[in-house]
Parts: C-alpha cells; structure tokens; sequence
C-alpha cells in the first residue's frame, strides 16, 4: 500500500474531489476518505506510517470529528492537521482547544482555497523536494 502524503477527509464529496485533483496534479500522493468509519480503518490499516498532511473536516455527518483528531495526532505525532468547517471558529469553542493543545496546525473556514493551503505547505516546508 503506498501511503498518501495528504489525507482529506470531508464528507462533502464535490469539495474533495476538486482538492484532491488539484493536489495530484500538483503531484501528491492523496487519500480521500468521506466519513468518519473509512478514516478509522484507513488508519488502523496504516499503523506506524504518518501522512504529512490531514485536512479534516470538523463535522462528518452528524459527529464532530475532536477526537478523530486527537486519535490520529497520537497515532501520528508529526503529522500537521488543517481542520476546516463552514461555521466560524467563533461558534465552535472545541477549534480553540485543538490548537492550544497542539491537536491542530490551523483552522480554514469553507470554502478554503487551495492556494491558502499550498501557502500552509510551503510555509511549513512539509515536501521539501516537491
């Protein structure tokens, strides 16, 4: 299994299809996932290896994906988390606390652009050959 270098994880399918074109035509390796039942195997399955960047989306379906992200930052310390949501980080008091606790790099309110996020990568040096 060749692991991705960027995971996007959102259940909105048109938004991740987009992301994940312009990623691979910029020559990333990416897995997408849409729901919180295929990251949870995605990452069992890949025990021991790290991505190096997880956009995840704050709510799939009904359930807050918190502890998802504390999940993967244990299995995954140096991986760098972008949550995203379309509600303000005002209205969602648990975005705060994943950043003071180092759960998540940074907070993108939808829509996000991708040359926000390819600012992020550069900025963190996250694929230095790419």
């Amino acid at each position: 299994m060749n692991l991705a270098q960027i995971i996007l994880v959102d259940d909105n399918l048109p938004l991740l299809d987009l992301m994940a074109q312009l990623f691979r035509l910029d020559g990333y390796t990416v897995e997408v996932l849409d729901s919180l039942e295929k990251t949870g195997e995605y990452f069992n399955k890949t025990a021991g290896l790290s991505p190096a960047l997880i956009i995840l989306d704050f709510m799939l379906g009904n359930a807050k994906t918190s502890r998802l992200a504390r999940r993967i930052k244990e299995v995954c310390p140096n991986v760098q988390i972008i949550m995203v949501s379309g509600c303000p980080p005002s209205e969602m008091p648990p975005i705060n606390q994943l950043k003071d606790d180092g759960i998540i790099e940074l907070f993108m309110e939808k829509p996000y652009r991708y040359s926000d996020v390819k600012a992020f990568i550069s900025e963190r040096e996250l694929f230095a050959t790419q």
